[in-house]
């Protein structure tokens, strides 16, 4: 492996790993957001095990769900159902439009921006353990383009179905799992749809600080 695919790994591995460590040292729920990033109906765990956790623990007063193209069959009501309520919920923010990982989180942004009356001074952003880090990076990629500092927390969730490749992804090669995510992560730093190293580290080092 190269040096630099040594270092996304490890990057890839902190942003997963710190998570619980972090989710222990957050602002309150009040001031926090959590971001579901559903995949593709057979995926939908992600959706299921993310809100199951958010209403659990309350971990966030407002929740955003980002879909792409390659999951219309996701509604807002499908989303509702998961949090138990029928109609209403004014801190639910829906899109299912977006084309890739940037277009969601760059939605997620405008929202928090734009939409949420309170400061949000803290995401949660929650989708499966193989995708989290690079869905990690993107936003923070599209936070420092902007200037702005925010928190960052990773909830990843695993497919109960295929506990022995979808838990870390070390049996999925190829275009999927791991290994195809650490590729992502490097062709898109190139132009800097995802964050870098240095942005990484720099972001560590603030964070650990708060």
């Amino acid at each position: 492996m190269k040096i630099e695919e040594q270092n996304i790994a490890t990057m890839m591995i902190q942003i997963n790993g710190l998570s619980p460590f972090f989710l222990n040292d957050i602002p309150p729920a009040e001031k926090t957001a959590i971001l579901i990033l559903p995949g593709p109906r057979d995926h939908s765990y992600r959706e299921e095990q993310g809100i199951r956790i958010w209403k659990k623990n309350k971990l966030a007063k407002y929740l955003l769900v980002a879909g792409t193209n390659e999951s219309p069959a996701i509604t807002i009501e499908d989303i509702r159902g998961l949090c138990g309520v029928s109609t209403g919920f004014s801190n639910l923010f829906f899109c299912r439009k977006a084309k890739n990982t940037k277009e969601q989180m760059e939605w997620a942004l405008s929202m928090l921006e734009n939409y949420i009356p309170t400061t949000v001074e803290h995401i949660i952003v929650s989708t499966a353990a193989y995708h989290a880090p690079r869905c990690f990076l993107t936003f923070l990629a599209s936070v420092t383009a902007k200037d702005k500092r925010l928190i960052i927390s990773c909830l990843p969730v695993y497919n109960p179905e295929k506990p022995d490749t979808d838990y870390f992804g070390l049996a999925r090669t190829g275009n999927t799992g791991i290994e195809g995510e650490l590729k992502r992560i490097i062709e898109y730093q190139k132009n800097g749809d995802v964050a870098s190293l240095d942005d990484y580290l720099n972001y560590l080092k603030w964070r650990l600080a708060q």
